[in-house]
């Protein structure tokens, strides 16, 4: 009869199954009935702490700073020059009209230019400004997507801890309830009520009971070091659990017309985007590219200008064709085609998932139900036979079978409403990667609500 436990603490190992995103998402609120911290504390420390994030946000950072010098390249330059040249001869001429010879090389020549470049025409400037901005966007939508993985994974982690927590809490009554059996059948005994197997059966279900509280224990352990590792904050001992109100989802449509607005779905349109943008900056390199300046000079060898400054205006046309600019636009035409499907793929997956998710809940919600009926009837079927076998009307056996029982279906009843509870918030991140959102037709409660139930 400890089958039952001990699967439920091998599986509550495993992230995905065992207790993650939200038995009650009215924890991501502060609220005095739980010492553990609220949920919203672990995400955002997690959000400013964890490699994932910080990297997501350097990328982020790195494109803005690209957009913004795309941004300079459409803008007039400016350009200050000099420079000293020591001659060994200085040739002097003299021009008619002019007084005096005057140099056209000095021994000690000086020479400066302002000049100012303005980009009149360069379509590949353009497209290349547009094509950046289209990569900060695509940065940003995928930052989100990590940020809504990460929370995933701290609120999966919130939750373990919180059931792991619960079963080693139920272990620990469980074992204080064998111990205390144990020694009433001693009692028993020394009266010659009971014989001396049922009170090596007692000392038996009490090292049972010890293990289940050292696995529960180890499972607490690791799963608070998940959720410090993930997050960077050491959680608090966990004094009190959610129950799942077992209120009914809205129907499945309304959840897959939410699909288009998921992150995943965000980062694929801004790719496709990005895609498009990239190949129109390739493409435009083979346009010609119009460049005005006007330059102003200064120098000490005034022979052939008969001035110390002057200035010029110009007007300059450039234009490169050249078969790697072709083939280079041709292969950024053919990235859009991916980046297309990728998008199709993504909506399928999200829809996918919600599908899942929903059907899931509906599962739940029927297991949540059953086991509630079984963990009262498993309760009461332990109280009535310690109190028979009190009465001498029942056997030790019945009383161990009974709790045994007890404890397995108060396990399970934990584990159901982890697993409700995911598929509840599950739905709510994939439709708009927020735990916290509001579900449709959901305006009286937040998602998963619940009322705070002693396992």
């Amino acid at each position: 009869m400890t089958a039952a436990p001990s699967r439920f603490l091998r599986r509550s190992t495993r992230p995905i199954r065992l207790l993650p995103r939200a038995l009650g998402l009215a924890l991501l609120a502060s609220s005095p009935a739980f010492a553990l911290q609220p949920l919203g504390d672990f995400v955002q420390s997690a959000e400013a702490t964890h490699p994932d994030a910080r990297a997501a946000s350097a990328v982020e950072q790195q494109r803005q700073a690209e957009a913004a010098g795309s941004t300079w390249r459409l803008l007039p330059t400016f350009t200050a020059m000099g420079s000293y040249t020591r001659n060994q001869y200085q040739i002097d001429v003299t021009f008619p009209g002019r007084s005096g010879p005057e140099p056209i090389i000095a021994r000690d020549q000086f020479d400066a230019s302002l000049k100012l470049s303005v980009p009149i025409v360069n379509v590949a400037a353009w497209e290349s400004k547009a094509a950046t901005s289209a990569q900060l966007d695509l940065a940003q939508a995928q930052s989100e997507v990590v940020r809504q993985d990460l929370s995933r994974r701290v609120t999966r982690a919130y939750y373990q801890l919180l059931g792991t927590s619960a079963v080693r809490q139920a272990a620990v009554r469980s074992l204080g309830l064998a111990t205390e059996s144990a020694a009433v059948v001693k009692t028993r005994r020394d009266n010659g009520a009971a014989t001396q197997l049922e009170v090596e059966r007692a000392d038996a279900d009490v090292a049972r009971a010890e293990q289940d509280v050292t696995a529960a224990t180890l499972a607490e352990t690791l799963a608070a070091r998940d959720l410090h590792t993930l997050s960077g904050m050491q959680p608090s001992p966990v004094s009190a659990f959610p129950s799942d109100d077992l209120h009914e989802e809205a129907p499945l449509a309304e959840w897959s017309a939410r699909a288009l607005s998921a992150p995943q779905m965000d980062a694929a349109r801004a790719a496709e985007r990005s895609a498009e943008k990239h190949a129109n900056a390739a493409q435009a390199w083979l346009y010609p590219v119009v460049t005005g300046s006007a330059e102003e000079r200064f120098t000490n060898a005034t022979a052939l200008f008969g001035a110390e400054a002057f200035y010029a205006f110009k007007v300059s046309l450039s234009w490169t064709l050249d078969g790697a600019s072709y083939h280079q636009a041709k292969a950024a035409r053919a990235q859009i085609a991916g980046a297309e499907a990728r998008e199709v793929g993504s909506r399928q997956q999200v829809e996918d998932a919600i599908f899942t998710s929903w059907h899931q809940v509906q599962a739940g919600l029927e297991r949540a139900r059953a086991a509630r009926r079984q963990e009262e009837a498993s309760a009461r079927a332990a109280q009535l036979a310690q109190a028979q076998y009190t009465e001498g009307m029942a056997t030790q056996l019945d009383v161990l079978t009974a709790r045994q029982n007890a404890f397995a279906a108060e396990v399970a009843r934990i584990q159901v409403d982890a697993d409700l509870g995911y598929s509840r918030t599950l739905l709510r991140i994939l439709a708009a990667g927020d735990p916290a959102a509001r579900g449709p037709n959901d305006t009286t409660r937040a998602p998963s609500s619940a009322p705070p139930a002693s396992p």
